[in-house]
């Protein structure tokens, strides 16, 4: 680079050092190389105007100006001197022109490995911005994805966090769901025995009624039969007056017979013949009436042992209810079938056996209603029972994925324990009332019994008594269904309505009350 500064091109540096970017390989668009190879290489004017070097006396060489101005050296030159310096000169030209010949071609060269080295350089910069640009994005992306990394780890930690607490939650919820699956067999149980000792209780109280049904029956059996003895006793009374009223005529006729025999004495065997007659006609009806008691007091005893034949009927017709319904059933759908027939005989005798059958079977609606609603009441209990163990076994298979299905789940099973609890307790206040209702039914019907075996007329009036005690017990048997309803149902709103932190507090009370009453 030197040895083109001494040729004249300016512009280029003196040394590598003196690049902007302080490296010696690296040429920038600052240090721009202008050279024309092409153009003819001047010839240089120190060696077209060679100055005149003359040796000196004491051997030193003074270099002489073109213009002839000695220099700080100058000393007088000898003509020898001056021509062997002009031959060495010469010499010297010719090898400086040789090297610079070498030199020209050597720049040349190195001129296009200058430009091809420029424009590397210029590429090389141009890609290294690019890769700087992309590397600066590459930081900031690297910068962006650390802070998320340390998001996503506290993130982490606080899932850890959670799920550890999750877990203590999970795990709380299994021991209360076993908890409350023992306390749900316990109480299955118990709800059997009682579920067994109402079946029982049930069973007296039909029985019960069925008996006052009997002695209704009975009552209205030994009513007709004293309208049957009220119309022969009548009868009988009927014929007592016409043989009074035919025993007065004869005392009459005697009296006139005799009256007549002191009056005409032909006439006194005709009027003897005639109350002999009378009196003939007195003695047979004396013995029609005597015939007639008999009569009378045969029917009683027959009847009386119809009585007891019908308080063994009225044991099979009980027996054959169900055959009778089944029967109206069919009378009914026959009824139907026949309504839009002609045949009106058929239709007419349908309808006399409908209203026949109706008429047997309509004392027992209030007994068949209530053992339907009872039999309905323990179809909803049952599905209500395998409704709750499904959704508890739901439940535990959903314990690891949902905490508010969880929590949910345990609220029912909380809500379902209280409510079988307060079923619970209201199936005992509700037996102890059947059984007080039923000891009352059996001393009323012990009373009845006895008061049907002192007299006839204390039997109708027990046997009445009897029938308004059976309605009653059906009124207070309706009344107690609708109190225990509306007590579950007040049970299961309070329930609904409380909150989380009251729940296990009425669970234990309602877990006592259970206690005790057991």
């Amino acid at each position: 680079m030197s040895l083109l500064r001494l040729l004249g091109h300016t512009n280029v540096p003196a040394d590598p050092d003196d690049s902007p970017s302080g490296d010696a390989g690296a040429v920038t668009a600052n240090a721009h190389v202008d050279l024309d190879i092409t153009a003819p290489y001047p010839r240089p004017q120190a060696f077209t105007d060679a100055p005149a070097i003359d040796p000196t006396d004491d051997g030193s060489v003074v270099a002489v100006r073109g213009d002839a101005t000695p220099g700080v050296f100058a000393a007088p030159p000898s003509p020898q001197a001056e021509a062997g310096g002009r031959s060495d000169l010469a010499r010297e030209h010719d090898a400086l022109c040789a090297e610079l010949e070498i030199a020209h071609t050597a720049l040349a060269s190195l001129a296009g490995e200058l430009r091809d080295a420029r424009d590397g350089l210029v590429a090389t910069k141009a890609s290294l911005s690019t890769s700087n640009a992309k590397q600066q994005r590459v930081e900031l992306d690297i910068d962006g994805r650390q802070r998320e990394a340390a998001a996503l780890q506290a993130d982490v930690v606080a899932r850890s966090t959670q799920v550890a607490s999750l877990a203590d939650q999970a795990d709380a919820l299994r021991r209360e769901i076993d908890y409350l699956n023992a306390h749900r067999k316990t109480v299955s149980n118990d709800l059997s025995v009682e579920r067994a000792t109402l079946t029982t209780t049930r069973d007296e109280v039909m029985t019960q009624l069925a008996k006052a049904e009997q002695l209704r029956s009975a009552a209205t059996r030994s009513e007709i039969d004293a309208s049957l003895h009220r119309i022969a006793a009548d009868e009988s009374l009927r014929v007592a007056e016409a043989a009074r009223t035919q025993h007065a005529e004869t005392v009459t006729a005697i009296s006139t017979s005799r009256a007549m025999l002191t009056a005409l004495a032909s006439q006194a065997e005709a009027q003897t013949a005639e109350i002999t007659r009378l009196g003939r006609q007195r003695s047979e009806a004396a013995i029609e009436l005597g015939l007639f008691e008999d009569s009378l007091r045969a029917r009683v005893v027959p009847l009386e042992a119809q009585i007891e034949e019908l308080h063994r009927q009225h044991h099979e017709t009980l027996e054959g209810l169900r055959w009778a319904t089944a029967e109206r059933t069919a009378v009914q759908e026959q009824l139907d079938h026949l309504i839009g027939t002609e045949d009106e005989v058929r239709l007419q005798g349908a309808r006399i056996a409908r209203d026949h059958l109706a008429g047997e079977i309509s004392s027992l609606t209030v007994d068949r209603d209530d053992a339907e609603r009872q039999r309905d009441a323990a179809r909803v209990e049952l599905r209500q029972l395998r409704a709750s163990a499904e959704e508890i076994l739901l439940r535990r298979m959903e314990l690891g994925v949902v905490c508010d299905q969880l929590t949910a789940s345990a609220a029912e099973l909380h809500v379902q324990v209280a409510d079988k609890d307060a079923q619970l307790q209201g199936l005992v206040n509700t037996i102890q009332a059947v059984r007080r209702e039923c000891d009352e039914l059996a001393a009323r019907r012990q009373a009845a019994d006895a008061a049907l075996a002192t007299a006839h007329e204390q039997f109708v009036t027990v046997c009445e008594q009897a029938a308004h005690e059976q309605k009653r017990a059906a009124r207070r048997w309706e009344s107690i269904d609708r109190e225990v309803a509306k007590r579950v149902a007040d049970e299961l709103e309070e329930l609904r309505t409380m909150s989380r932190w009251r729940r296990p507090r009425a669970r234990r009370a309602a877990r006592r009350a259970g206690e005790a009453a057991r």
